[in-house]
């Protein structure tokens, strides 16, 4: 698995993210999209062997002392549990 953020705008609320999880063959056909099917946070979608997650994150969101990079590695660790779970 390989994940890449791909885009980083800015809107006038924050920023638009995407990223995308390439995954290998073998991950590809035992990929159950099912657990991501009721995730709120991101608009997630499938196409042959890449997942694409995207969300519109609200600066206000950020915590005290935070920055975009900071929750940019948070949401990446998170993307790779959430994927690692579709995996198992």
């Amino acid at each position: 698995m390989d994940i890449e953020m791909k885009k980083l705008e800015e809107s006038n609320i924050g920023w638009k993210i995407t990223f995308e999880v390439k995954l290998t063959n073998e991950e590809s056909e035992n990929c159950d999209m099912g657990p991501l099917e009721y995730v709120g946070d991101y608009e997630i979608r499938k196409n042959d062997d890449i997942i694409i997650f995207r969300c519109d994150f609200n600066a206000k969101e950020l915590r005290n002392n935070e920055t975009i990079d900071g929750r940019l590695k948070l949401i990446n660790e998170d993307i790779k549990s959430m994927v690692n779970m579709c995996l198992e």
